[in-house]
């Protein structure tokens, strides 16, 4: 009796341990992803921007991944995006200020914003020594000639790379500018901006609430940082380039290095001569006097072509775009009103290689070299940034310009017509080359003075505006706002696209985590872990959404890196990341970032083996309890047949 127990028991015990065995075959249709990533997100405390990113936290959250937003002013945001860098999705605007298709200095090695901290390691390529991204622009700088079709193409290859292996944002919306303004303003143009037209502009009669027929009154965010050399704002660059002229005025992009360039007014410049492609001479126009600094100790100075020597040399060795400025070889003053410019893209080979963008580039706000380089004698010698004037300018500029800054406070910044400007003396601007007063106007309607008030939050604009405290706004981002302007007789109303581009961007950089993770995933050996939970966010954020709640389905929606006003350069097959979960979860099942770690459909992780295991154990318990009691009652048995 006990051998046949022992057998049964043998028996039992292989059926329950092949059972066992089987659990590492067992599978799950549903494999289970416990851990939540969390991200932070930066955006602007202006609205729509908060709301922008609720909508993705909401979006991402179906999968899994959480954000925490931190909704900041002004200031603080441009700080963490450009500075500390202390983000891993941002949601902003960018502005259209470029006038060439070199986009480096956004996405590049030498980019002075910094925003998605790229750099060559995320995609070095060893046959090139270089990463491919940083290849394709530097190429695209080396494409030279007029509508180039190869800059075109080259530019076209590189813009579906970027999007697709390195995935730095999700492009949201492209944002129609809607400029509304009382119907008593005459001669504003929203397109060409105020500057340009306020040669043009004068009030017929008072609106509600008006005060004075000789000014201006607009609202912006308040300015940070007056000095082009350092500021990276909008507002900021507002205010400097109304007091500070720069060399070229432009109307198209995409200058090719040659003479008489399309779209290319020479401003502080009488005159340009491309010698050749690397070699361009400047000619300073004389009798442009410089605004009065704001200590008082510079009354009588006029430009030359030193301060034009200055500025360049300022932005090639200490400005926010230094290391841009690369191919600036050198420059010689000819003479006092004379400036040759020499350009090598290259100088690692011995022949010096045409810039493409250098004209773009060269285009600069000129920096009164008196007043800032009063502590060095000569030029090649970096000036002294600690000295006072360099504080002073920072926070009061002034520069040639139609406008010079009257006062600053915490509440408006009033600018005042310089009367001694260039712009108002006919014996300059009346050269038939310059077509001046029909670009600008003739600047006798009595226009004297410009007040920018500083309020960030835009419904507080927009109610300032119906109050007539406010005389010119733009109600892009307000559709409803749009609608009601648009019907009412006080006001009226100028539609253009201009190529503004709002953005999702993604931090880039190793020290985020797992959103800038270098790592190759588990599952596909041509994918990092940061791409593709970069590609996961992209996936998952439905525009279509937002812009029906937001934007009454009016936003027009945009997958290029650049902005849309550079029109067939936009690449028209880009990658495009529309809303698809099932794309998300794939991408998310690629990256592997689970806690257990993710298993491919229909295999079991470790720990549910182990539960299946344990799950077995009072299977085993009960058979041997079976087999106990069967035993014991046979025993029983047996000892009364005994007795």
């Amino acid at each position: 009796m006990k051998k046949k127990t022992l057998q049964v028991a043998l028996v039992l015990f292989f059926i329950i341990a092949g059972s066992l065995s089987n659990v590492s075959h067992m599978t799950d249709s549903n494999p289970v992803m416990p851990m939540t990533l969390n991200f932070k997100a930066i955006a602007l405390a202006n609205n729509p921007f908060p709301d922008y990113t609720n909508f993705i936290k909401q979006h991402l959250a179906r999968l899994r991944i959480n954000i925490e937003i931190e909704i900041l002013d002004y200031e603080d945001f441009y700080y963490k995006l450009t500075k500390e860098n202390d983000f891993d999705i941002a949601c902003f605007e960018y502005s259209n200020k470029k006038t060439d298709i070199d986009f480096s200095d956004l996405y590049g090695l030498k980019s002075h914003y910094n925003i998605f901290g790229y750099d060559p390691s995320l995609d070095w390529n060893e046959s090139i020594s270089n990463g491919i991204n940083e290849e394709f622009l530097e190429d695209i700088n080396h494409d030279i000639g007029t509508n180039s079709t190869d800059r075109k193409e080259t530019s076209w290859e590189w813009q579906n790379y970027l999007m697709d292996k390195i995935c730095p944002m999700k492009p949201l919306y492209t944002v129609e500018n809607y400029m509304v303004y009382w119907n008593n303003l005459y001669g504003y143009n929203g397109l060409n901006g105020l500057l340009e037209s306020w040669g043009k502009m004068w009030w017929d009669g008072l609106h509600e609430n008006q005060g004075d027929t000789s000014e201006i009154i607009i609202a912006d965010d308040p300015w940070i940082e007056l000095n082009p050399l350092f500021q990276y704002d909008p507002a900021s660059a507002f205010i400097s380039s109304a007091c500070l002229d720069p060399l070229f005025w432009s109307k198209n992009y995409n200058f090719p290095i040659e003479n008489n360039a399309s779209g290319l007014w020479p401003h502080l410049l009488e005159s340009y001569n491309v010698i050749n492609e690397t070699y361009i001479r400047f000619n300073c126009r004389k009798g442009i006097k410089w605004q009065t600094d704001p200590t008082g100790e510079f009354t009588n100075e006029y430009l030359d072509v030193e301060d034009i020597y200055f500025t360049l040399y300022c932005w090639k060795h200490l400005s926010k775009s230094m290391d841009a400025y690369y191919w600036l070889k050198d420059m010689t003053i000819v003479d006092k009103y004379t400036l040759d410019i020499f350009i090598d893209a290259d100088p690692s080979t011995p022949e010096c290689e045409a810039f493409a963008p250098a004209l773009s580039m060269l285009n600069v706000l000129v920096l009164p070299e008196h007043f800032l380089n009063q502590t060095q004698v000569g030029f090649s010698i970096l000036p002294n940034i600690s000295h006072q004037s360099w504080t002073n300018f920072a926070s009061n500029c002034f520069g040639t310009g139609l406008f010079e800054i009257q006062d600053n406070s915490i509440s408006s910044t009033n600018l005042l017509i310089f009367d001694e400007c260039w712009w108002l003396n006919t014996s300059i601007t009346n050269n038939t080359a310059l077509n001046f007063e029909e670009r600008f106007g003739t600047f006798d309607h009595g226009l004297s003075n410009l007040e920018v008030r500083k309020i960030s939050e835009p419904q507080t604009v927009l109610l300032e505006f119906e109050f007539g405290k406010v005389d010119i706004v733009n109600t892009g981002y307000f559709q409803d706002k749009i609608t009601q302007y648009t019907n009412d007789p006080d006001f009226d109303i100028q539609t253009f696209n201009s190529g503004n581009l709002v953005i999702i961007a993604f931090n880039l950089r190793e020290n985020r985590g797992y959103l800038g993770s270098r790592d190759i995933t588990r599952w596909d050996s041509s994918l990092t872990v940061g791409r593709a939970l970069r590609k996961v966010i992209c996936y998952a954020i439905d525009r279509s959404e937002i812009s029906q709640v937001l934007h009454n389905n009016n936003a027009i929606f945009t997958d290029s890196p650049i902005y849309t006003t550079f029109g067939d350069y936009c690449y028209p097959n880009i990658i495009q990341y529309n809303f698809d979960l099932d794309k998300a979860r794939e991408y998310r099942d690629k990256a592997g970032l689970y806690n257990p770690p993710f298993t491919p459909p229909g295999l079991l992780e470790d720990w549910q083996k182990i539960v299946i295991s344990l799950s077995v154990l009072p299977s085993i318990a009960f058979v041997l309890t079976i087999i106990y009691f069967i035993n014991r009652s046979r025993r029983k048995i047996k000892i009364k047949e005994l007795i």
